[in-house]
């Protein structure tokens, strides 16, 4: 997988500019082809360096285009902005070498990091994901929040079991690994998530707030219901 993956990737430097739509190919494929990588594999599990070093090394293409075909900067550079962390994780100094000398560690660890990542899916991703991602605040920064911990987790491990060098690489390598990073910029170490619940699907969590007030109304009127229920029962018995 990791040979085709790097055949493919490699045409993306030769890409050409023109009125056809051979920018927006090009631009596709690539982002096809990072997206199919990310779909089995993250960078903080172990992900063969030259591999990475392909994709980098498009991101630096990207760069051609935009001062190349002036006219196309446009659809580059709004592409570009959904890989604002693989850039970043690209340019980390002395990058390839401290990966190489962590890779081997990084996937003995990826049962673990893999479980850090369930939980940060099932916790923060499935419930607040299709809004944050539409732009809703409170959702976005739940999703960032979670992000963080789901980072906090992989380091955990990373610390005990690597070297120094692979801890420095985690918080690029899990940025880079996940959608809508570009947009977690705050630091959230003080903040506390605050969960709805859906009303159409009990027991799941809700990014949205305001169904968290309106369970516990309906459940404080349940427990109302309750007492007053109760007390009618013994006033009935004592009468």
């Amino acid at each position: 997988m990791t040979f085709a993956f790097i055949s493919a990737v490699l045409p993306f430097a030769r890409c050409e500019c023109g009125n056809d739509g051979a920018t927006e190919r090009c631009w596709l494929r690539y982002e096809n082809l990072v997206d199919s990588l990310l779909s089995s594999d993250k960078f903080y599990s172990g992900v063969d360096v030259e591999t990475i070093r392909q994709i980098c090394q498009g991101m630096r293409c990207s760069r051609d285009l935009s001062s190349v075909c002036p006219d196309k900067a446009a659809v580059v550079e709004l592409i570009m902005g959904q890989y604002t962390d693989v850039h970043k994780m690209c340019r980390y100094p002395n990058f390839y070498d401290l990966y190489a000398m962590s890779q081997s560690c990084y996937q003995r660890l990826r049962q673990s990091s893999d479980m850090c990542l369930h939980n940060f899916q099932m916790g923060y991703h499935q419930p607040c994901f299709t809004a944050a991602r539409q732009g809703e605040t409170h959702a976005l920064r739940q999703y960032c929040y979670g992000m963080q911990e789901f980072t906090k987790c992989v380091e955990n491990k990373v610390a005990v079991n690597c070297n120094r060098g692979a801890l420095t690489l985690v918080p690029y390598l899990v940025r880079a690994s996940t959608a809508l990073s570009e947009q977690c910029t705050e630091d959230l170490s003080d903040y506390t998530p605050v969960w709805g619940y859906d009303p159409k699907a009990p027991g799941q969590r809700s990014c949205d707030p305001v169904n968290k007030s309106s369970n516990l109304n309906s459940n404080s009127h349940l427990l109302l219901a309750g007492v007053s229920w109760w007390a009618w029962i013994m006033l009935r018995l004592y009468l």
